[in-house]
């Protein structure tokens, strides 16, 4: 399976476009997709036709029917498909042959990476040395991991830096509860006549710091549940998605993400 990929910087990007070739008839066996728009007949009879992941297609703007140019590679949009994996929905299947033919890319007969599925009761790892020692007098020696082994150790950096990021969520979260206080002393300091004349009307000095507290409270819950909602809205619409060596992580909005 030859993958081309194209991103926006330097090995990793939100944006992200990931081409898979793969011969036809095998994408329906070898994937788990559901055509939501489009047919898989258009697919399987045009060179270069082209199923994209519904989240690809919301990101690009891409309908079926259009025509998709991105770096060297210009392909007929035959199908949308969703699938079970977010991540899934990045990608963007091509015939093999078309692929490999493409101009820049020069591959032909050659694959990035070998798709082998195991038969029930199959020892993974030894399958992996058997393939190994079987390619290595070859002409390039192959690397044969479990998929989830593969994921892991091609996001790994990314999941490192995305763990990072929680802790710099903190640090915000610590810099905004310093300005919502800044504000409430501002505030405070701005209203002493109407505090003045709740003392004079009978409120307790306890009783108007419950109510200035009361109200930053208020303010700072109804500000957080507009910035959580939005942020949800932006990654359910928008279907982000980083990735690097051709290897997606999906934001999917989730009572754990909140």
């Amino acid at each position: 399976m030859p993958i081309k990929v194209f991103m926006n910087n330097c090995r990793a990007s939100l944006d992200l476009v990931v081409f898979h070739g793969i011969p036809p008839e095998k994408l329906r066996t070898a994937r788990d997709l559901t055509l939501v728009s489009g047919d898989w007949g258009e697919f399987e009879k045009r060179r270069d036709a082209a199923v994209v992941g519904h989240a690809l297609a919301r990101r690009r703007g891409l309908s079926v029917g259009q025509r998709f140019s991105i770096g060297e590679v210009t392909v007929v949009i035959a199908g949308i498909f969703t699938a079970d994996s977010a991540a899934e929905e990045s990608f963007l299947y091509t015939h093999l042959e078309f692929l490999q033919r493409t101009r820049g890319l020069h591959s032909v007969g050659t694959v990035t990476q070998l798709e082998v599925r195991l038969a029930e009761g199959a020892d993974s790892q030894a399958v992996c040395r058997a393939i190994d020692a079987m390619f290595r007098s070859g002409q390039i020696q192959t690397d044969t991991r479990p998929k989830g082994v593969f994921q892991q150790s091609a996001v790994g950096d990314l999941a490192a830096l995305i763990d990072f990021a929680r802790y710099l969520g903190y640090a915000c979260l610590a810099l905004v509860l310093a300005l919502v206080g800044t504000t409430t002393v501002m505030a405070v300091q701005d209203r002493i006549r109407e505090h003045a004349i709740l003392q004079t009307l009978g409120f307790s000095e306890a009783h108007i710091f419950g109510l200035v507290l009361s109200e930053s409270l208020l303010v700072g819950l109804a500000g957080g549940l507009v910035g959580i909602g939005s942020a949800l809205a932006t990654l359910a619409y928008s279907r982000l998605a980083i990735g690097t060596e051709g290897v997606t992580i999906a934001f999917t909005p989730s009572q754990a993400l909140q």
